[in-house]
């Protein structure tokens, strides 16, 4: 069995590549909706198929799996544990709902010979307001994992 501040240690290292992710690729999408043409969504799209499979996706994991066992280790689920694995089921969801149709409708737009310069600027606006709350949501299980609310 591993031990209990070992399994700490590997929750907040991989919350925090979880979180940097996200903020870092937040960012890149907030630039890119104010920017315009292919270059923009190519940055962003290149960028999101490196950096999801291989360094958010996998700090996810590793953050929710070292979480669980701790909650299992101690038989108890605090509100506040509660409020992260909510919110990591709420980020999962708001990724696979929105972010990847909004993703896979811009790669379909950047194959087109034509431009809708309009469709392709409001979809990279979705895209950017789905990933700012994806970090509200994370930065809020990071506020309820250090202060531990009893609500």
């Amino acid at each position: 069995m591993i031990p209990y501040p070992l399994l700490l240690f590997l929750h907040v290292l991989a919350a925090m590549v979880w979180v940097g992710a996200a903020v870092v690729m937040t960012v890149v999408r907030v630039r890119a909706a104010r920017g315009s043409g292919l270059e923009a969504d190519g940055l962003v799209l290149q960028l999101n198929r490196l950096v999801k499979p291989t360094v958010a996706r996998p700090a996810m994991m590793l953050t929710v799996v070292a979480g669980l066992s701790m909650v299992a280790m101690r038989r108890h689920v605090d509100h506040w544990a509660g409020w992260g694995l909510g919110v990591s089921l709420g980020y999962v969801l708001l990724t696979l709902i929105f972010l990847s149709r909004f993703e896979r409708q811009l790669e379909g737009l950047r194959a087109r010979p034509e431009l809708d310069s309009a469709r392709q600027s409001a979809l990279r606006r979705r895209a950017a307001a789905v990933a700012l709350l994806n970090v509200l949501l994370l930065v809020s299980a990071v506020w309820a994992m250090v202060y531990k609310p009893n609500f």
